[in-house]
């Protein structure tokens, strides 16, 4: 059975025409085509636009785009579905306090067993000899402090579980001041905390997607496509991040000012404005 890539690459052959023919007549860069015939979709850029990208590819191969369309997102659900499992099992590991004793004791073994491994290991000589020269008192002392370890250990491993939540707790209260801001129940003081609103222009020459996030709080200003001769006003907070299919149709205005994005003169367009 043929893989999403292969049909895409078979499409296009019997087109006659090559990668960069295909870049240059869709305006998408010629790497995410080749991603995309590879059957590499996890290249870094946002999801809206590999999607878009896709079905504009499919479009100009003259395939039926909303078959393909269907295979590429259940293949991309399925691959963000095993990568979520596999992040799981590696991240929500369980402290095992049964399993740390076991460790202490492990370490900690009877004085007799380990001067005896020791011993058998170099000839009964240099560890093996100090250890079975210890007194119960002074191997006694020894557990207790292997054990001291194994706690200081284990406090360190709680410490930074609790700084994580304390410092999510802070982005969620800071998150939640710029809600209350948005919807105008502030008290004076909260105002002091963020930045002011201020407005910018997205000017569009050609019919252009982009995507505009509010870094501070990960708000989604705008998503969709701006149209052609559109001056589409976009009210914001501080730092926003830019993203967009087509750098060279639409320029920003800000305070008066007219400006592209980046030094690129075409292709796909990735940016933050202060």
């Amino acid at each position: 059975m043929q893989t999403i890539g292969e049909k895409l690459e078979e499409a296009r052959k019997r087109k006659g025409i090559s990668l960069r023919e295909a870049a240059e007549s869709i305006k998408i860069r010629i790497d995410y085509l080749q991603f995309f015939e590879n059957n590499e979709f996890d290249f870094d850029l946002p999801e809206i636009y590999k999607t878009g990208f896709f079905k504009n590819y499919a479009r100009y191969l003259e395939m039926d785009v909303n078959a393909i369309a269907k295979e590429y997102l259940i293949a991309r659900r399925s691959a963000k579905s095993s990568i979520s499992r596999k992040d799981n099992r590696e991240f929500y590991g369980q402290i095992n306090l049964g399993a740390l004793n076991k460790t202490s004791d492990s370490v900690v073994a009877s004085k007799s067993d380990i001067a005896k491994e020791e011993g058998g290991y170099n000839g009964g000589s240099s560890v093996g000899s100090v250890i079975s020269g210890l007194s119960d008192q002074q191997f006694l002392y020894i557990k207790i402090g292997a054990a001291a370890v194994g706690a200081l250990i284990f406090l360190s491993l709680l410490f930074t579980v609790f700084s994580s939540c304390s410092s999510d707790d802070e982005s969620e209260d800071y998150r939640e001041s710029a809600s209350r801001v948005e919807n105008g129940d502030v008290e004076p003081n909260d105002i002091d905390l963020l930045p002011e609103v201020d407005s910018i222009y997205i000017i569009a020459s050609k019919n252009v997607l982009i995507s505009i996030t509010q870094v501070m709080d990960n708000k989604v200003l705008f998503r969709g496509t701006v149209k052609q001769g559109e001056r589409m006003k976009i009210n914001r907070r501080g730092q926003i991040k830019i993203m967009a299919s087509e750098v060279k149709d639409f320029v920003i205005e800000k305070n008066g000012k007219k400006f592209r994005m980046g030094t690129a003169k075409s292709g796909s367009a990735l940016g933050y404005l202060d």
